[in-house]
């Protein structure tokens, strides 16, 4: 019974032994799960709290994405040492070169600018590139940066579209970019990918004007012109002839008077020099326009 009290008594002595040469370590990082390391070896994520043996070590913080956290530290017997790891996010540098230069780069969406390019303070890891001219194919494409500078160089593919452009009705005119390139249904072959300002004509109809962007390949765009209510439609031979409605003058032909009044009646005069004046009087329909008959003067002595 003595034997084993005393047994007893020393294991009470060498386990209070044993607690006061430990401390304890707490750990907490931003941002956290951040796995820890004490002289290399692993003891497990952020936030973490430890009992560790009294003594030096060299303390250790890791995540993916980030740059290490390492620090000196010195536990003490029966004290609780606190640590707050501020990781910082891990960066590299991205190059971009074109042939032609100039081409515009963007990376995750944003625009960086024009080739030649170095973008730094990338995140590390996978970033969506895209590389736009005008003119040129699109590059798009994944792009894996590391902590050394990465660098890319592309060869632009010059990039030829056909657009077909119909409108209701057909025969509208058609203006690209203030050049006037035919009139509907058009096909236009060898233009360059890119965005465009089209503006429509068709007499008895509003002028309509549309913003449209070329894709590479084949593009097709059908528009739907808006008819004038009470207009008034002149032409004719020889064109430039006077329009006189009601002996006021609204312009030369062919001509386009709008906003007329429904269901009046007014008086048309067509006048040119060296031609003898054309006279008649129109009623305006309840609803809608109307187009007159191409109106051929004669010419005088002729």
């Amino acid at each position: 019974m003595k034997k084993f009290l005393i047994i007893f008594i020393f294991s009470i002595l060498l386990f209070n032994s044993c607690l006061t040469n430990k401390g304890t370590l707490s750990i907490d990082s931003y941002p956290q799960n951040c796995e820890v390391y004490l002289n290399g070896e692993y003891v497990g994520v952020t936030p973490l709290e430890k009992s560790v043996k009294i003594g030096k070590y060299t303390l250790e913080v890791k995540k993916e994405g980030y740059e290490d956290y390492k620090k000196e530290v010195t536990i003490e017997r029966g004290k609780e040492t606190v640590i707050i790891a501020n990781l910082e996010i891990s960066t590299g540098s991205l190059i971009v070169k074109t042939d032609p230069d100039g081409a515009t780069v963007f990376v995750d969406g944003k625009n960086y600018g024009l080739t030649p390019i170095e973008i730094k303070d990338l995140e590390i890891g996978e970033h969506e590139i895209v590389i736009s001219k005008e003119g040129y194919a699109q590059i798009i494409k994944k792009i894996d940066i590391r902590k050394e500078t990465v660098t890319i160089e592309e060869i632009l593919i010059e990039a030829i579209s056909e657009i077909f452009i119909n409108t209701n009705p057909k025969g509208a005119k058609v203006i690209i970019n203030g050049k006037e390139m035919g009139v509907t249904p058009l096909t236009l072959k060898d233009i360059n990918p890119g965005r465009y300002i089209i503006t429509f004509k068709a007499i008895g109809y509003e002028e309509m004007t549309k913003s449209i962007e070329v894709k590479e390949g084949l593009n097709a765009f059908n528009f739907e012109m808006i008819q004038l209510n009470h207009a008034l439609i002149v032409e004719s031979e020889p064109t430039g002839a006077k329009i006189y409605l009601d002996d006021v003058f609204k312009g030369t032909t062919p001509i386009e008077i709008k906003n007329l009044t429904p269901e009046k009646k007014y008086r048309l005069k067509v006048e040119v020099e060296g031609y003898l004046p054309f006279l008649t009087e129109v009623t305006m329909p309840k609803d809608g326009s109307i187009f007159l008959p191409v109106i051929k003067l004669v010419k005088i002595g002729g």
